[in-house]
């Protein structure tokens, strides 16, 4: 209480869509516990993934864009990475700026970890044909997947040390970037993309449920190398 009044507490619960069932289980109980003295807000990226006896907890909103939203936010989008190369001492080309950020429109995150590929390899000029040639911040572990299969010890300590606090983004990237770099670097394992789908959407699962999600993107990792060898 503060001057009479009851102040509400605010609960944010950020990426909902990836917590455990039983993170779930416990958090209905904690709202009906708690919902004369707080509000809890979620944001998802997947509806589907809560339950409804979840859902029916909350007022759900969707942010999808309208046309019109989406031009304009696209042109802020162009403006932003313009701002962020010219910031990092890099050019990017008009057409290829069009191109990157129609490409991962509207992950911008995504599209700020490829300026950051181009950065880390000493790109100052970014083209139309940079944009069309695979570039990533995850490009190191997409070469270690095709060329590196018999170096079993190597690869866990590179994986460890590198990518131990990013294995959420890591499994994302494997189901999204991985697969354009797959596209543009080695057209002849297209044909694997199903099974390369399918093994990280079941990564992407379990790491819900394990201990230490470490573990799962190892695993992950040497189940994509042993499909595309």
């Amino acid at each position: 209480m503060l001057d009479g009044e009851r102040k509400l507490k605010v609960v944010i619960l950020d990426e909902f869509d990836g917590v455990s069932d039983q993170y779930m289980k416990a958090l209905r109980g904690t709202i009906e516990q708690f919902h004369m003295s707080a509000r809890f807000i979620a944001t998802c990226n997947y509806f589907n993934k809560i339950p409804d006896n979840i859902q029916s907890r909350f007022e759900c909103i969707n942010f999808d864009f309208s046309d019109e939203e989406e031009t304009e936010i696209m042109r802020k989008y162009l403006r932003r990475i313009y701002e962020i190369c010219k910031i990092e001492g890099m050019e990017i080309d008009k057409d290829a700026l069009l191109e990157l950020v129609q490409r991962k429109f509207p992950d911008l995150r995504n599209t700020i970890n490829v300026i950051q590929g181009y950065f880390a390899e000493g790109v100052k000029k970014i083209s139309l044909k940079d944009v069309t040639t695979f570039h990533g911040v995850y490009k190191d572990l997409f070469v270690l997947i095709f060329e590196d299969i018999n170096s079993t010890v190597n690869n866990y300590k590179f994986l460890v040390s590198n990518y131990s606090h990013r294995v959420d983004d890591v499994i994302k990237a494997l189901g999204t970037d991985f697969i354009e770099y797959i596209q543009t670097e080695k057209p002849d394992s297209i044909r694997h993309l199903g099974e390369i789908c399918y093994e990280v959407n079941k990564h992407s699962y379990e790491s819900r449920f394990v201990i230490d999600p470490v573990i799962t993107m190892l695993s992950l990792v040497y189940k994509l190398q042993k499909i595309v060898h």
